[in-house]
């Protein structure tokens, strides 16, 4: 079930729909809260898994979530409108209230990429951590003594905290002498090389 939902086509697939949803989601609630009928919440096309009535509000989702709508009643006053949102017409409404219902859906998105860009700068990024994952038999790496499960700690005695700074300092000084920090089963080492391009990687396993 990860499997498929790692997918990228079912990522996109699912990414657009949630993008999709919020969109209309503002559009739904803003006219709601300003008294506007809604006669139909869609998302989706295609055959609808899921439709149930509330409150005179039609409520579909469909299997492909790549579209939606929200049917406000009464949007213009040629417009038939159900008995039970008489009242409720859209064009009856204020005109801040049309103008803040159809603002709402690319201001929800707006506050959904807030969101999600902020949890990543409260969280932090996770980065991969500066161990040695490779060394090939025979090079220079082995040859300076590293070891698989090495960690990193400095080179040159600058800090190196992720494997992609790692990988921009050694590429940074190839063929140069580097002195390399490593924490070893709970011992600091320090350990001198060469870096050297072996084929597409180099000796450690870049």
């Amino acid at each position: 079930m990860t499997a498929f939902f790692s997918h990228p086509l079912v990522a996109i697939v699912l990414f657009i729909g949630i993008l999709i949803f919020i969109h209309e989601l503002g559009h739904f609630l803003v006219g709601k809260f300003f008294g506007i009928g809604v006669e139909t919440f869609s998302v989706g096309f295609g055959p609808n898994i899921i439709r149930f009535t509330r409150k005179g509000t039609e409520y579909c989702l469909a299997c492909l979530p790549l579209g939606g709508y929200v049917k406000f009643a009464g949007v213009l006053p040629t417009e038939e409108v159900p008995e039970r949102f008489k009242g409720m017409e859209m064009y009856k409404a204020s005109r801040l209230a049309r103008f803040l219902t159809i603002l709402a859906g690319p201001l929800a998105n707006l506050l959904l990429a807030t969101a999600i860009y902020t949890s990543f700068a409260y969280e932090g990024i996770e980065k991969t951590p500066s161990y040695v994952g490779q060394v090939l038999k025979g090079g220079a790496a082995e040859k300076a003594g590293f070891q698989v499960g090495d960690q990193v700690l400095s080179i040159d005695g600058e800090p190196i905290k992720t494997w992609d700074a790692l990988r921009v300092k050694v590429a940074d000084n190839f063929n140069k002498s580097l002195t390399f920090k490593v924490l070893r089963a709970g011992e600091e080492l320090n350990l001198k090389i060469i870096p050297e391009l072996s084929l597409d990687k180099n000796e450690l396993g870049l």
